[in-house]
């Protein structure tokens, strides 16, 4: 059997009183695809995002960030930096996009006040 490359067990995620993510587990070898399929807003985005250490979990976690630090194997700064990278990216874009609405709602006249 092929070795694991990537664990979850029981991956969960609050956001205030939501409940995001709840008990999420899973396990991918070579050649497998993953695919996660679902209404909106039922935590995909949310996964995806503890898996790629976007976002913290709460306990107990994903198992492949458990093993490198269990194995002291240093932190790679190089994906670590394009996750960094990436997350500004989408939040330029978000700021972007949201001036932009409020712009053409002010010339519509949709916001009054602001």
């Amino acid at each position: 059997m092929e070795p694991v490359l990537l664990e979850a067990q029981g991956l969960r995620k609050r956001f205030g009183a939501l409940e995001a993510v709840r008990g999420v587990s899973l396990a991918l070898r070579p050649g497998e695809v993953l695919a996660f399929l679902g209404k909106n807003g039922a935590g995909k985005t949310t996964t995806v995002k503890m898996l790629s250490g976007l976002l913290l979990p709460l306990a107990p976690g994903a198992a492949l960030a458990r093993r490198m630090l269990a194995e002291g194997a240093p932190l790679d700064p190089a994906p670590l930096f394009l996750s960094f990278l990436n997350g500004l990216v989408y939040l330029g874009v978000g700021l972007f996009l949201f001036r932009r609405a409020v712009r053409l709602a002010k010339r519509r006249g949709l916001l009054h006040g602001y």
